[in-house]
């Protein structure tokens, strides 16, 4: 995709997205951090300070991009920052609808956007839910998916399963996998009737895959980071499910968790949204899944970077953001343990979340 821009056009968008979010008073506090934090860690132009730019308006930024991937992400990016408005706005949301036209795209945040200006928030909160459940069997572990999880009856037999990898090798992904429920403090999926979990036990393997730690602000970046690999409708409906649940907090795609509302309104959680985008950049499409087997998890698999897969080869890293901190433990290359990856965090203080408690 188009998210590692030509060099001659990093400033109009820049200027386009600052456009989109110039009502209302003008761009937030947050709005302008998170601009700034594109402009600084995934265009690596700190030159360009978002103080200093003159916003341009959509027509202007649709004549400046040529190709649809790049308008793609001129407008996912615009969403996102759309979504980081608090309180929302009207004008907000109909300056966004504004450059989407002008560009000529759509996308599902779009959608609820759009029914969110038109027909309310309870409407947008129904678009949200509808298209988490369109797209729940899609982004489930595969080998689980059919059938859905069972809201009513816990799975032992699944339990069983994930316990079992604990006879895997030390260095291997599934092991990689029990350290992070353990760390973490989220109970096994299965253990607890839970209508997604089939769904956590994919997404989970994807934090451990990733690197990304359980956070609100780090559900985001995963999200992102995915969708940057990859931009396919799964993708852009699990960074939708995030920036709603997590950032722009009026619902919560996920039935099981309360909305939390400014998670990216840091520093900290800026960096890491933006380094998260341009660290995907140079991947190959990693699946969201991994499916269950005796010999599946237990060896590791590249993803398709290869300075930074979780692994037992190569460089690995585990990120948090919590607040105002962000630390990184930047593991060396050669024989460390991916079991060992999630252990190191405690050692360094990083700020993990409360035990059992999903973000």
């Amino acid at each position: 995709m188009g998210l590692l821009l030509d060099g001659s056009l990093v400033e109009p968008v820049a200027r386009g997205l600052l456009g989109s979010i110039s009502c209302s008073g003008g761009p937030t506090v947050e709005q302008r951090r998170l601009l700034q934090a594109l402009l600084n860690h995934l265009w690596e132009r700190p030159d360009l300070r978002v103080s200093a730019l003159e916003p341009i308006a959509p027509e202007e930024l649709a004549a400046a991009l040529n190709d649809l991937p790049t308008r793609r992400v001129a407008h996912l990016l615009q969403m996102t920052l759309e979504f980081c408005r608090h309180p929302q706005t009207d004008a907000q949301l109909a300056l966004g609808w504004a450059y989407a036209e002008a560009l000529g795209v759509s996308s599902a945040a779009l959608e609820v956007s759009r029914d969110w200006l038109r027909q309310g928030v309870d409407q947008a909160a129904a678009d949200v839910g509808r298209i988490f459940t369109t797209f729940l069997p899609l982004r489930s572990e595969p080998g689980l998916a059919d059938p859905l999880a069972s809201g009513d009856q816990p799975e032992p037999a699944l339990v069983a399963r994930i316990e079992g990898f604990a006879q895997l090798p030390q260095a291997s992904l599934a092991r990689a996998l029990l350290v992070y429920y353990d760390r973490f403090g989220f109970p096994l999926p299965g253990r607890d009737a839970c209508a997604l979990n089939h769904l956590y036990l994919a997404h989970d393997m994807t934090h451990v895959i990733a690197g990304i730690a359980a956070t609100s602000a780090g559900e985001i970046a995963l999200s992102a980071f995915q969708w940057a690999m990859q931009d396919n409708p799964i993708n852009e409906s699990a960074l939708l499910a995030s920036l709603v649940t997590h950032e722009a907090g009026f619902v919560s795609a996920n039935p099981t968790l309360a909305p939390d509302h400014s998670s990216l309104d840091s520093p900290s959680a800026a960096y890491l949204l933006a380094s998260e985008l341009k660290r995907a950049v140079p991947a190959a499409p990693i699946s969201p899944w991994w499916t269950i087997s005796p010999w599946h998890p237990c060896r590791y698999r590249r993803c398709g970077s290869s300075s930074t897969c979780a692994g037992p080869i190569g460089s690995a890293r585990w990120i948090t953001c919590s607040g105002r901190t962000r630390r990184q433990q930047q593991l060396p290359e050669s024989t460390t343990p991916v079991v060992s990856l999630v252990a190191a965090t405690s050692a360094k203080g990083m700020l993990l979340p409360r035990p059992g408690n999903r973000p």
